[in-house]
């Protein structure tokens, strides 16, 4: 489909003789969305089309200076939805980011978001999270929004951890270690008193039902299925599920995507699943039979994982928030912190919010982008902005 028959809307909201700042408003999210991905570093190259179209991106605010692209906010309904808040959207977090060029300059980006707040693409509240506080474009959005009228609000919901191949290596300390090789030899042994041990390797047009249906296998047995109530799983229910079989339907996406899945006898027992961005690998997610716990099927899913990760150029893991002692054991690091943000358009109202939102919660939670932590009086002041705003637009 043509760009033209996305657009709902085209408003022109700054001009001059060496600059035109063009805004649409789309139903969905468009597949020219793709071009500001493909410019990306590394670390944002998954930001497609089909990244937020599987997350359930409703609509999509894309921003052109002189007919190049050099933003857009796909978004959804967060909280009532008579208050118009929005919320990026995005599968997995800390993965919900938003494109914005590169060499977009400082005024560049106050400008952006000065005409979102004009013509009220994103509401009178959008969250922004919850991604890494040392982000790029994230840093450069924050430091942006005083200046376009908008407050910030921030809370903290822990740290990543990560491994820097190439630091260890620099350091002298070899990676992957013999001595790990050993002991992955180990656990396959182990294992194989059990039954014969396969290990799958999948990527790109590997991706099938069957693969989907194994990794389901794996998480009804696992913890995630007996110890909690389910909310973190992927594959287990079906509409979790699609998200990540949307995903797969993206060739470029499929090439990033990977699982590594352990069998024992044929039976899958543990896989890791992970999103690899040039150099840098995101663990998305892990777990193992509970049978097997004691077999170390689980590290060992995960850590071959990482050798053949290495060996396809791989010099940086990302695994997430939360450590155990098992991520330092394997050379893993703290990293920076993981935010949630919340832009507010009122700054009486964001003052009344902030201690509601600025307080550190646990590791894990904020994984549902449509749903925000507040209470009844939060969502009366923004209901408050709504009807002020409203207002305004009919005296105009």
């Amino acid at each position: 489909m043509a760009e033209r028959d996305y657009a709902l809307r085209l408003e022109i909201e700054r001009r001059d003789d060496a600059v035109s700042t063009a805004f649409e408003s789309v139903d969905g999210c468009p597949e020219l969305i793709d071009r500001i991905a493909a410019k990306a570093p590394d670390e944002h190259a998954f930001l497609r089309a089909a990244w937020y179209r599987a997350a359930g991106a409703e609509a999509t605010l894309v921003a052109r200076r002189n007919g190049r692209m050099i933003a857009a906010f796909p978004t959804l309904r967060a909280g009532p939805p008579a208050l118009g808040v929005r919320a990026v959207a995005g599968i997995y977090w800390p993965f919900r980011n938003v494109p914005v060029a590169a060499d977009l300059d400082e005024r560049g980006v106050v400008d952006l978001l000065a005409a979102l707040r004009a013509h009220g693409a994103l509401g009178p509240v959008w969250r922004l999270g919850p991604v890494y506080a040392d982000d790029a474009s994230v840093a450069r959005l924050i430091a942006a929004a005083p200046a376009a009228g908008w407050s910030v609000l921030k809370r903290t919901l822990g740290n990543n951890y990560l491994l820097d191949v190439e630091a260890e290596r620099a350091a002298g300390r070899e990676w992957p270690r013999k001595s790990s090789l050993k002991r992955l030899d180990g656990y396959e042994r182990k294992l194989s008193e059990h039954g014969a041990v396969t290990i799958d390797y999948v990527t790109g047009a590997d991706w099938s039902p069957a693969v989907f249906d194994a990794l389901a296998e794996v998480e009804s047995r696992s913890w995630v299925a007996t110890a909690t109530d389910r909310t973190g799983a992927k594959f287990i229910d079906p509409a979790h599920r699609s998200v990540w079989e949307a995903c797969a339907a993206d060739p470029l996406l499929a090439q990033m995507l990977s699982a590594v899945i352990v069998r024992v006898g044929g039976r899958p027992v543990a896989f890791s699943l992970d999103l690899t961005c040039g150099t840098l690998q995101y663990g998305i997610a892990g777990t193992y039979d509970a049978e097997f716990a004691k077999l170390n099927a689980g590290s060992l899913a995960n850590e071959r994982n990482m050798v053949w990760a290495a060996e396809r150029g791989v010099t940086r893991f990302d695994w997430g928030a939360g450590d155990s002692g098992y991520k330092r054991k394997l050379g893993f690091v703290m990293g920076p912190q993981i935010v949630d943000l919340l832009f507010v358009r009122s700054a009486f109202v964001a003052a009344m919010l902030r201690s509601r939102w600025e307080r550190m919660v646990s590791e894990g939670v904020g994984d549902d982008a449509r749903k925000l932590p507040l209470g009844r009086r939060e969502w009366l002041l923004i209901a408050s902005i709504a009807t002020a705003t409203a207002a305004g637009t009919l005296a105009e």
